[in-house]
């Protein structure tokens, strides 16, 4: 699918209610970096294609993700989205997609390699944990989302009924919610849907792009080892 594909606009208010009758996932994990990367935000569009590997494996269309900071970014939402669409390998040679900072591999010679003008993973060892190897690619799927507010920098706050849960995230992501908590995390969903209406990226990133800034092997956190 293309971006021409993506750019259709998708009414918000029936996806909150759908959470609600059809229980999709609701995966919430803590970032270690924001710097436009991972989720990266171009031409409306959210995608997630590189880190959280575990998260890009198991997330389907309809099911939500949330991101919030961790202790270098400070405590806070940075943002919601619901997976609208998926990605595979294509993402790479697709040519609506060729631009977008965070689609840094392109197929050369039969398969995958960085791009020289790439600014994110300069690690060849992140290259595994982004797409995997060839001809496979298992690794190579990309989360799209039009449906998502991005807070960055003006990060929103955890409501307190949600503070406990939050603060006890560490490595790796959250998904299997007792009914309590999901129906805080439904409330928490709506509410800020009703409260942002207009545009979907609300704040800047944390920092500016840092080819420095690894993936680990088991959850894609920003740590170089």
């Amino acid at each position: 699918m293309t971006c021409r594909f993506w750019a259709r606009r998708i009414s918000c208010a029936p996806k909150i209610i759908e959470v609600m009758k059809s229980k999709p996932r609701i995966f919430v994990y803590k970032m270690t970096a924001d710097n436009g990367g991972a989720p990266c935000l171009m031409n409306d569009l959210l995608s997630l294609a590189i880190c959280k590997p575990k998260i890009r494996h198991k997330a389907k269309v309809g099911d939500w993700i949330i991101g919030l900071g961790g202790k270098h970014l400070g405590d806070g939402i940075i943002y919601v989205a619901q997976v609208t669409g998926t990605a595979g390998a294509e993402y790479y040679r697709d040519r609506d997609f060729a631009r977008r900072p965070d689609c840094i591999y392109h197929f050369r010679e039969g398969g995958l390699t960085r791009k020289k003008s790439a600014a994110y993973h300069e690690d060849p060892a992140n290259m595994a944990t982004d797409v995997g190897t060839a001809p496979e690619y298992r690794n190579a799927r990309v989360l799209l989302s039009l449906d998502f507010r991005y807070f960055g920098k003006k990060r929103e706050a955890m409501p307190p009924a949600l503070k406990a849960f939050a603060d006890s995230i560490g490595r790796g992501h959250r998904v299997n919610h007792d009914p309590a908590r999901r129906r805080a995390l439904v409330s928490l969903i709506g509410r800020l849907w009703r409260k942002h209406t207009g545009p979907t990226v609300i704040g800047e990133p944390h920092s500016k792009p840092d080819a420095s800034v690894c993936c680990s092997r088991d959850e894609g956190t920003a740590e170089c080892h």
